[in-house]
């Protein structure tokens, strides 16, 4: 067999345009590569970053606090764990795909879909927040001795921060939009928050107000989420009027359920 040029009887005019050709796949495939790589890298970081602002709260307080009472807390935060777990599958397996489709049909559509979505994640997790706030520590006297009492009370002020959460739905929004530096601007906000509250607060009022500043610091994100709304045109104060008043329902449910509990059970 005869090896020969792939350009091979073509004419001048031919091969120059079959160069060009080749020479903008490449370069697409530059750009495209830029980009994966890019997206790849604040994904890495976020994670990481993420994971602290998760997580950091052990660290800090398993130097803080005494071991009995830090076994305590790991109770309350494990019991915590169990639903702020189904959340994350929850955004990452539905809320994701949906804002990333809607993206895909234009930004009227994508505004629409998260405001469709962040409305019912407010009303869930304002809702649970503020009815766990009241009545949380009935899962502890159900499930432990009084041996453990002390994490009812931890449970109810951290459970607060199931209404942080709600801005994980703008933070799906941020990474289907191939923004994934604004999340971790988030974490970073969160974890510095742990760093600097959890101290301040032990040193100010004790065990109690280090378990405070881990829920409190869970909001150290939100000016954030407020600014990449109104940098990227979706609804803004519109979408803030769900929460509060799913919270106070949630307060007055969890206010009845803590009655009914303690009439039927005894205090």
């Amino acid at each position: 067999m005869i090896p020969c040029d792939a350009n091979e009887g073509l004419g001048p005019l031919e091969v120059s345009g079959v160069a060009r050709a080749r020479n903008l796949v490449d370069l697409r495939q530059r750009q495209a590569a830029r980009e994966i790589v890019g997206f790849g890298k604040w994904v890495f970081l976020s994670s990481i970053v993420g994971f602290a602002a998760a997580h950091g709260e052990k660290v800090l307080l398993g130097g803080t606090l005494q071991a009995a009472s830090f076994g305590v807390f790991a109770i309350a935060a494990t019991l915590l764990a169990a639903a702020t777990g189904l959340i994350g599958n929850l955004n990452g397996h539905l809320v994701f795909p949906a804002l990333a489709e809607s993206l895909r049909t234009g930004d009227g559509r994508a505004a629409a879909m998260y405001e469709r979505v962040q409305r019912v994640a407010d009303a869930v997790l304002a809702f649970g927040a503020g009815a766990a706030f009241m009545a949380a520590d009935w899962v502890v006297r159900l499930l432990y001795d009084a041996r453990y009492a002390d994490a009812g009370w931890m449970l109810q002020v951290i459970a607060l921060g199931l209404l942080a959460m709600r801005f994980q739905v703008l933070e799906q929004m941020m990474f289907a939009r191939g923004r994934p530096a604004w999340v971790t601007g988030a974490n970073a906000l969160r974890a510095a928050a742990l760093l600097v509250s959890i101290p301040a607060g032990y040193a100010l009022a004790g065990e109690r107000g280090a378990v405070i500043a881990v829920a409190a610091s869970q909001f150290a994100g939100w000016p954030l989420a407020f600014a990449f709304r109104r940098a990227t045109g979706l609804p803004t104060w519109r979408a803030e009027a769900v929460w509060p008043i799913a919270l106070l329902a949630g307060l007055v449910a969890g206010a009845g359920a803590d009655q009914l509990l303690g009439a039927a059970l005894g205090r």
